[in-house]
């Protein structure tokens, strides 16, 4: 009679003994009645097939005992004999280990995670699942190698088979842009299992968290020539308040040379504004709108001329309209590149901000002309006149809007008609400010101090009846109706011609020398 007694972690397969048990009681096996095994070294082979369980810890040992008692030929009954095999199970090793790049990583962009998946151990293993949870202030982006699956806020991939080796696995996350600096995204949750062995998981990952850095610099600069550019020679001025809204702090003032400097962890527009020193007047904007964009360096100067000074300055910005009202506001963008000029003679173009300077002769009329941009109409008066007097700057803003806008402009000017031609002769007529303008009926707005004004915006295709109110004491040159049919994505331009009542006009002739 022999007996097997088989060791915890096999599993024991009795369609392929050979021969079959006689009986079996739990891990037990029972063969009765083998035999005879014939004399001078006859062998009886019992096969016993197992498979090893698949999640056995590398390294057991497996003991497998099996004792036989027996007859002699005379019929002794003699044993038990008693024979022990050992076995050392060898498992694949799985490991698993990640890395999040880059680090630190910027709020508001992508970071990549890498899971480097090792197996060395000394065969295969199947049916390999790893799974990494989405850290927490990310949000899911991609995944590979295919095939690979993000539910549930788990990331997923399941390999058929993994040799002996080691394979990279990578995910994407959007991190969240409202993170601040120092923060930290902790990956914990991750890890491994396939059939032959139990759930690894890996070190926990941290990733450093930044804002990106825009900076801002310039100067303020006394502005000799009147051109809104800081030429070589050109003297700072220093302890001007400059302020940049969305910076922190929000003020800051100039040095010595006229310089500041500003960091900023936040993308998108930004407003910066310098204060005016007394003696002094603007050859350029007070506020300047642009971007704060991580990694780069806005450059924006404050020109600034002496009250004394025997020239004056015309500036302003050439602005997309956004909301057709004729006025810039500060998050209406500048467009660089229109083409203006003064007096017919003087041409410039506007700044990467929209900006532009013209320096002008005192006690002069002055006139300034837009010319729009491919695609753009205009929603406020394409042509300005005014009068330049000493100690003073004088801010000249030009409207244009997209030819794809949802809306049509009607602007105009109106002007001291001093030929009562009824013609605007803008280079040497000056606007009126403070008319009461209306449409259809309705008084809507009012010239402004060159004599400008700009309809509400029209927002679909129709008849308007334009309408001018004189003010006390004018009388009017030009119509004080006027009809216009528009059309969206045009500019119409409306002038009114007045002059004083009872008034006496000469032609005044100014000679230089």
């Amino acid at each position: 009679m022999i007996s097997d007694l088989l060791p915890d972690g096999v599993d024991y397969s009795p369609d392929a003994a050979d021969p079959p048990e006689s009986q079996r009681v739990d891990r037990h096996l029972f063969w009765n009645g083998l035999g005879p095994i014939p004399p001078g070294g006859g062998t009886l082979v019992i096969t016993i097939p197992v498979a090893v369980a698949s999640q056995v810890p590398s390294g057991t040992m497996l003991a497998n005992t099996m004792s036989v008692t027996y007859q002699n030929a005379a019929g002794a009954l003699l044993g038990p004999r008693v024979a022990t095999d050992t076995t050392r199970t060898r498992e694949p090793v799985l490991r698993i280990a990640k890395r999040g790049e880059p680090d630190p990583v910027l709020a508001g962009h992508v970071m990549t995670y890498s899971l480097q998946i090792t197996n060395s151990g000394p065969a295969a293993v199947t049916q390999v699942r790893i799974t990494d949870v989405v850290p927490l202030s990310t949000t899911y982006q991609t995944c590979s190698p295919e095939p690979c699956a993000m539910s549930d806020g788990v990331v997923s991939w399941t390999l058929d088979a993994l040799p002996a080796g080691h394979e990279v696995l990578s995910f994407s996350v959007w991190v969240s842009d409202t993170l601040e600096s120092g923060a930290l995204i902790r990956n914990q949750a991750y890890g491994i299992t396939s059939d032959q062995t139990g759930y690894y998981s890996g070190p926990p990952v941290t990733t450093r968290v930044t804002r990106p850095i825009a900076f801002f610099e310039g100067h303020a600069f006394r502005d000799d020539d009147l051109d809104g550019q800081r030429d070589g020679g050109e003297m700072g001025l220093a302890g001007i308040t400059v302020t940049l809204v969305g910076a922190s702090p929000l003020l800051t003032t100039t040095d010595s040379s006229g310089g500041y400097h500003f960091q900023v962890e936040t993308e998108g527009p930004m407003w910066v504004a310098a204060g005016m020193p007394a003696g002094y007047f603007r050859t350029t904007r007070g506020t300047v709108f642009t971007h704060a964009v991580g990694g780069i360096t806005r450059t924006v100067n404050f020109g600034y001329a002496p009250l004394t000074s025997p020239r004056g300055a015309i500036y302003g910005i050439v602005f997309n309209d956004l909301d057709c009202d004729g006025v810039w506001d500060a998050q209406e963008p500048g467009i660089p590149g229109a083409l203006l000029s003064l007096d017919q003679a003087d041409t410039t173009t506007s700044d990467a901000d929209g900006g532009y300077t013209f320096s002008a002769t005192l006690d002069s009329i002055h006139s300034v002309v837009e010319t729009d941009p491919d695609d753009y109409f205009s929603t406020t008066p394409n042509t300005v006149t005014l009068l330049v007097e000493g100690g003073h700057g004088y801010q000249v803003d030009f409207g244009d809007a997209l030819t794809s806008s949802c809306f049509a402009s009607i602007y105009g000017t109106v002007f001291h008609d001093t030929d009562m031609d009824g013609v605007w002769d803008y280079q040497d007529e000056l606007g009126i400010p403070k008319v009461t303008i209306g449409m259809d009926g309705n008084p809507l707005t009012s010239t402004g101090p060159y004599g400008g004004y700009t309809m509400p915006p029209i927002t679909e295709a129709a008849t308007c009846t334009i309408t001018e109110t004189d003010l006390d004491g004018y009388v009017s040159t030009t119509p004080n109706l006027v009809t216009r049919s528009v059309e969206l994505g045009h500019g119409y331009p409306v002038n009114f011609g007045d002059v004083i009542q009872g008034g006496i006009y000469l032609p005044i002739i100014l000679k230089n020398g």
